[in-house]
């Protein structure tokens, strides 16, 4: 490569040339998109206890979140497709105007039935907007900037994380929970004028793409719904309703995702399966971390709080460190590194059960986050670079839907051990213990399939985190006589 070639890439992965460049009003119109939404799904968090003693329907408490989740799943293959065969402004289009309305809808909610209804469709229009915006990265950013944009949506969740749920209080303490709803709306709006427009410019439809089946998402979701519900239900009867769920979860991800999945097969494969796990197991212990910490150990909820946000400050610390190191160690390398560093965290953190210092959790769990950052994003540019040209949509729908899987799967896996360490007399103390070293073998697991995720890549892309054994394996040399462009699709 010469100099001046050199130069031109450094200036095309450099941040002035993402923020201020020809793509500068995109990453703007993109983490103004990923801020609304983030602030709408945590502040939620907090509201729903003034909004269930407003409008009754506490029995559909937990349904206004799963509700949300599951309708995601329905969305995200969708809009995949629908990327990869109309663009991005279209899709965009219709799942902003979704959520916009559902929002809307939320916030003059008469009843509890009505707003689980909303939530619904904020969760179909809101989740399956990361799958387009992370498209639109793989299509308008050269490859040496997609880690820097990525990098800057994961750190726009800082601030709705940190405050967010601060801000939902006082809204709905000086004006009520409607208004919480409401003010999510202007952000959006603006987020949507902004972006729509760089969008309609990042078009590479694929005429011969088909549409896949459009009950599968749904059947998925429903089946997620019917396991989760399983779980959940401590009775006899809701045996069949597992087999049942189970059975429609396995044919639908059949028929949506890559074949080979299932063996993680090298390659993309392998990537959508690790994305599964990683989720897996960092959420599985997430949730619980409070739990730990007030159940067991006795300290405050605003104690606790300063655990969840540590994690989540190191998180956003993780992400900025992969922008360094991703240019430097090969992917698969990198992301089975941080996988093992986030194991360890859990491992750490675990501790907690059984009366270590508190320093030790702390710790361990700050450094679960920074191993969290790193292998997060480091995953998701694995996908892009997997994905043949066109189908960038639907792979990064694949790697989407099964992380939300996992994290859907998880937590309810986590919440049945609770509740039947309680239904056995046992105490907390043996189901928390059992839900972490669920966790860390997760987190192993990642590690375990990153180290197959260096299939082949497509032949055009030079992917900053390529080492040079993957680079031979994914592009052999070419012919002196062909120069190399035999090996284009």
């Amino acid at each position: 490569m010469s100099d001046r070639h050199h130069v031109a890439g450094s200036a095309e992965g450099s941040w002035r040339s993402i923020v201020r460049g020809p793509q500068g009003r995109l990453t703007v119109g993109l983490s103004l998109l990923t801020l609304a939404v983030a602030t709408e799904s945590l502040v939620i968090t907090t509201i729903m206890p003034a909004i269930v003693q407003d409008i009754g329907g506490l029995a559909l408490y937990g349904l206004a979140f799963s509700g949300f989740f599951l309708a995601g799943l329905a969305a995200i293959p969708t809009a995949g497709w629908a990327l990869d065969r109309y663009g991005p402004a279209r899709p965009f289009a219709v799942l902003m105007a979704i959520f916009l309305l559902a929002t809307l809808a939320a916030a003059l909610a008469p009843n509890m039935i009505v707003l689980v209804g909303a939530r619904c469709l904020q969760g179909y229009g809101a989740t399956a907007q990361f799958t387009i915006s992370q498209g639109t990265i793989a299509r308008a950013y050269p490859v040496a900037a997609r880690v820097k944009v990525l990098s800057l949506l994961s750190a726009t969740w800082t601030l709705p994380a940190l405050f967010g749920p601060s801000v939902g209080a006082l809204i709905t303490a000086a004006v009520g929970w409607r208004w919480a709803f409401a003010a999510v709306l202007g952000p959006a709006i603006l987020a949507a004028a902004i972006t729509f427009p760089s969008l309609r410019a990042v078009a590479s439809p694929v005429p011969s793409s088909r549409p896949p089946a459009l009950t599968r998402p749904f059947q998925l979701a429903l089946g997620a719904g019917m396991f989760i519900t399983g779980l959940t239900t401590p009775t006899w009867w809701v045996v069949p309703v597992l087999v049942a769920g189970l059975v429609l979860m396995v044919r639908a991800l059949r028929q949506i995702l890559p074949a080979g999945f299932m063996r993680a097969r090298p390659g993309l494969p392998a990537i959508i399966t690790a994305g599964f796990f990683l989720n897996f197991g960092i959420y599985t212990a997430f949730s619980f971390v409070a739990l730990v910490l007030t159940g067991l150990r006795g300290v405050s909820l605003g104690v606790a709080a300063i655990g969840v946000s540590a994690a989540i400050l190191t998180w956003t610390m993780g992400v900025w460190i992969n922008t360094v190191l991703v240019s430097r160690v090969a992917g698969n390398v990198l992301i089975a590194s941080a996988a093992a560093l986030l194991a360890a965290g859990i491992v750490g953190f675990g501790t907690a059960i059984y009366d270590a210092p508190l320093a030790v959790p702390f710790i361990a769990w700050a450094l679960a986050g920074v191993g969290m950052g790193i292998a997060f994003n480091t995953l998701t540019l694995k996908t892009m670079s997997a994905a043949s040209a066109g189908s960038e949509g639907m792979a990064l729908a694949s790697r989407n839907l099964m992380g939300s899987l996992g994290t859907a799967l998880g937590t309810g896996i986590g919440g049945a051990i609770v509740a039947a360490s309680q239904a056995l007399h046992l105490g907390l103390r043996p189901g928390l213990a059992a839900i972490y070293g669920l966790a860390a073998a997760s987190a192993i697991a990642t590690a375990a399939l990153a180290m197959r995720a260096a299939g082949k890549l497509p032949a055009h892309a030079t992917v900053p985190n390529e080492s040079k054994a993957e680079r031979n394996a994914a592009h052999p040399d070419p012919s002196p006589q062909t120069g190399g462009d035999s090996l284009r699709r």
